[in-house]
């Protein structure tokens, strides 16, 4: 009897799929019974081949073997999921199976996983393919998908656009991050010294992102206050208190005059007050007036902003968003989370009932999903929230209306739930309703203006919530309804200052919508979608870019505010890619190639005419950057940000001796000069066979000391050499020696605490693995503790070792870096008084601030202090301390 296979992108997807078919018999990397096979992929399990792989010579990082575009691609299993490929490809090749179902994520990449294993594993001659594309994982929408599925040779395009995807990324990767490692890598990694040894990486995506959030830091840095002076009125009679702005009209003696800095300000104090001189104090009321505005419920959350909002909301990475919206759609909570729309197709619009009475049992749910009109449902195709020419491959994320795993989700998890919920709820409920009240005052010719906007029916605002209302708006609106028309008032004048402000800061979450919109950050959510571009990167991948920027330590995150800013070797990464390469740091550009790699999909543009465009694209880059050497002006640009001022002084080449290495009968050379010893030629004999050799060198601070070594191959920054190495000292008995994560060896006590680590817990450190133990206080108590292993600081001198796990920051403090440095934790309240977000920060400068405060007595009295480290009963803290410097 013939066979089916299913074979899915997770294990867990393929557990949903082997319940909602009955097959139960569990195998070794797959699931079977009489009529279906289902087996899983664990991501991906096919990779791009390394250069080397083409050529060994290709191994060393040589600008004549760039650049580097091979005619035909090569692919290999990646090493650690080897096994579950080949019960794939074992699966795959049996004679007993006629059909084959590719169920991954509904995604390009999640068919191109799917695509790169077909390829590398073949298949039975004959066997009809087909594609399960569904939103979500209930038994009803899985079953559907096998239904419904649809042959392979439908998703031909699509396909084509994630080899290519691939491809190009792999080519801009290894020809640029090879060729700018090579001519300036040595001097951005001397120019941190050393802190960063590992090549220069850059690619399409990252390094566009990279280029946004560098710039926006220049431009606040860059940024000159301008002040501004406008001119308020104030109508006060009867209790009746109504302020007022003015604005430049056509009837104004002062429309076009170079005094002003605006149509609702002047350039100079004197001159606003000169102004005010001259005005009547009898303001005449010309004109009132009274508005209705309605405001629909936003569109439904895309990955972008819901990453967006969660950052505000929560204070969460985009990529803690997209773990737990993955979370969401593997428990069938919520529908596909890597999508892009905003709106429901209109055929998932006729069965949405589903999705939103499965809901309506979830208590905080509830209320509002009863205050639904059963009209409003039925109708809603008919809204902005469905259209069809805005779902290109899923609709918005939604819930399913499945609820059975919600009691299994964390808070944070269910609070993002609820979020979803909400907002799509609301588009079920009527539009918040405000009304907005309007005065023109005349006074001589000219005009001054007071509005007020007031919510006055919340609509759909009930469920997603009511914006807090300024009580000074409900106050100017009063005082509008109590005023007449026609009506004059007395008046008073004042100046006020306004200021211009820098940019804001890019957050985790604002970046993620300006990288959707081509590297513009447009705040008003309407007019987003209304101007929607092509993106940089896609819905799947533009967390992961930000991780690997932070990762890689080229940007940093505030995790308290979310805000992104340049770390010393992105601004040095930036001002060689902005001299050498600028086409990488432009959103335009990268937003190009995306929009290239969607024409695939389309069949506006063919794989191969891509390709070559591509390939003229690094072909032409790559040898211009040869032969152009701008190292002068890098060396130039980077200085300002250098930790190591002198790193463009050290040289470069070394002398070098070239000869026989006798134990591998191979020629070979080797810098002629080690730590300010150069070898004679009786050394370099015994080195070149192979001997060890002592001799007296210079250490970084200027010491001398006896060192013995002997010739070796080694590496730095994936640059293969020989040189001497010294020769390396037997790990002492109270060390553990080991390879950290599997790459560097690294030495650190077996005892911490009183506590000797067993061999287990030295495995799971060096794995980078959390243990806990029980350790003894200096007090001699006895304490559980976790953590793990780390690279730490003592003295200026670096060392690895057990390092505690860091407690969360508790509620009534705030952490902050110490003037840059120290990381410090003090409390928000001192005398009865709640630190602002400003001051907190200017105590981190260490900077003086003063307020009210409360005294014991209960009087309150204006204090003065700084930041301090404290000490009360024996324990040191850091807090407020009030500044007794005599006056």
């Amino acid at each position: 009897m013939s066979k089916k296979i299913i074979v899915t992108e997770k294990p867990s997807v393929a557990r949903e799929f082997a319940k909602a078919l009955n097959v139960t018999d569990n195998y070794d990397g797959y699931m079977e019974n009489d009529e279906w096979i289902i087996t899983w992929c664990v991501g991906h399990l096919i990779e791009m081949a390394y250069p080397e792989d083409y050529d060994p010579n290709l191994k060393k990082w040589d600008v004549t073997y760039l650049p580097f575009i091979p005619k035909k691609y090569l692919y290999h299993p990646i090493e650690n999921v080897m096994k579950q490929f080949q019960i794939i490809k074992g699966l795959y090749n049996r004679p007993d199976i006629n059909m084959i179902y590719y169920a991954g994520d509904p995604a390009r990449e999640g068919i191109y996983i799917q695509m790169l294993v077909r390829q590398e594993a073949g298949h039975t001659p004959n066997v009809k393919e087909r594609v399960v594309w569904i939103d979500s994982q209930t038994e009803e929408e899985i079953l559907n998908g096998i239904r419904t599925a649809k042959e392979l040779s439908e998703y031909k395009n699509l396909i084509n656009s994630g080899y290519m995807r691939a491809i190009e990324d792999y080519l801009f990767g290894i020809n640029f991050t090879r060729l700018l490692t090579i001519k300036y890598g040595n001097f951005l990694s001397r120019a941190c010294n050393e802190e960063h040894k590992g090549s220069l990486a850059v690619g399409r995506v990252m390094t566009c992102v990279l280029g946004m959030i560098v710039k926006r830091e220049r431009e606040i840095e860059d940024f000159s206050v301008t002040k501004f002076y406008k001119i308020k009125s104030e109508i006060g009679k009867d209790n009746v208190s109504l302020p007022a702005y003015w604005k430049v009209t056509d009837q104004s003696a002062y429309k076009n005059s170079l005094k002003l800095y605006n149509e609702t300000g002047f350039k100079e104090k004197s001159d606003a007050a000169d102004f005010i001189k001259k005005l009547s104090p009898i303001a005449k009321i010309i004109k009132k007036s009274k508005e209705c505005i309605k405001k629909n419920a936003p569109l439904l959350f895309n990955l972008a902003e819901l990453q967006s909002e969660c950052s505000k909301r929560f204070k969460i990475s985009p990529d803690q968003t997209l773990t737990i919206v993955q979370t969401l759609y593997e428990k069938k909570l919520t529908t596909y989370p890597r999508t892009d729309a905003r709106v429901l197709s209109s055929a998932i619009a006729k069965e949405i009932k589903n999705n939103l009475y499965g809901i309506a049992d979830v208590p905080e749910l509830t209320d509002d999903i009863q205050k639904i009109d059963v009209m409003t449902i039925d109708g809603i195709t008919h809204t902005k929230y469905v259209n069809d020419a805005k779902v290109s491959d899923h609709y918005a994320l939604i819930p399913t209306g499945y609820t059975d795993s919600l009691n299994e989700l964390s808070e944070l998890e269910k609070d993002v739930y609820l979020l979803i919920a909400r907002r799509f709820i609301a588009i079920f409920f009527p539009p918040a309703i405000y009304e907005k009240v309007n005065v023109i005052e005349q006074i001589d010719a000219e005009q001054f203006f007071s509005t007020a906007t007031v919510l006055t029916d919340p609509g759909y605002m009930s469920v997603t919530g009511i914006p807090e209302q300024k009580k000074e708006t409900t106050l100017i609106k009063k005082a509008i309804e109590m005023i007449q028309e026609g009506t004059e008032y007395p008046v008073t004048f004042e100046i006020e200052e306004g200021k211009t402000a820098p940019p804001k800061r890019y957050t985790s979450g604002s970046i993620i919508l300006a990288m959707e919109n081509a590297g513009n950050l447009i705040e008003d959510e309407e007019l987003r979608e209304q101007i929607k571009n092509s993106g940089i990167g896609t819905s799947a991948t533009r967390a992961a870019t930000i991780e690997k920027l932070i990762n890689g330590k080229y940007i940093k995150l505030n995790k308290k505010t979310q805000i992104l800013t340049p770390d010393t070797y992105g601004n040095m990464v930036y001002e060689a890619v902005a001299l050498v390469l600028p086409d990488l740091l432009s959103p335009k550009m990268t937003a190009s190639w995306e929009k290239g790699l969607d024409k695939i999909v389309t069949g506006e543009v063919s794989f191969l005419t891509y390709k070559k465009k591509l390939e003229q694209y690094i072909e032409s880059k790559i040898t211009t950057l040869k032969t152009n050497d701008r190292t002068d002006e890098v060396i130039q640009n980077i200085t300002p940000f250098a930790k190591n001022k002198d790193f463009a002084k050290e040289p470069i080449k070394k002398e070098k001796i070239t000869g026989m290495f006798i134990p591998k009968q191979e020629e070979i050379s080797f810098a002629k000069v080690w730590g300010g010893h150069t070898f004679t030629e009786e050394e370099c004999q015994k080195l070149l066979a192979g001997e060890e050799i002592s001799f007296e060198a210079k250490t970084k601070n200027g010491n001398i000391v006896t060192v013995s070594g002997s010739l070796a191959e080694q590496e730095y920054n994936k640059h293969e050499y020989w040189g001497f190495k010294l020769k390396e000292k037997e790990c002492p008995p109270d060390k553990y020696e080991g390879k950290y994560k599997g790459k560097k060896v690294v030495r650190f006590k077996k005892i911490w605490g009183g506590h000797t680590f067993t061999e287990e817990e030295c495995q799971k450190l060096l794995a980078g693995e959390e243990i806990s133990f029980e350790a003894k206080k200096r007090d001699g108590n006895i304490v559980t503790v976790s953590g793990s292993l780390a690279e730490q600081e003592y003295n200026k001198h670096k060392y690895w070792g057990f390092k505690l796990k860091e407690k969360e920051c508790p509620p009534d403090k705030y952490e902050g870096k110490y003037k840059g440095k120290k990381v410090v934790r003090f409390k928000k309240i001192w005398g009865g008084h709640t630190f602002t977000e400003e001051e907190c920060q200017k105590l981190l400068a260490g900077e003086e601030i003063s307020f009210e405060a409360t005294t014991k007595n209960g009087n309150t009295q204006q204090v003065k202090g700084v930041l301090k480290k404290q000490t009360y009963q024996g324990h040191s803290f850091w807090g407020f301390s009030l500044n007794t410097r005599k006056r």
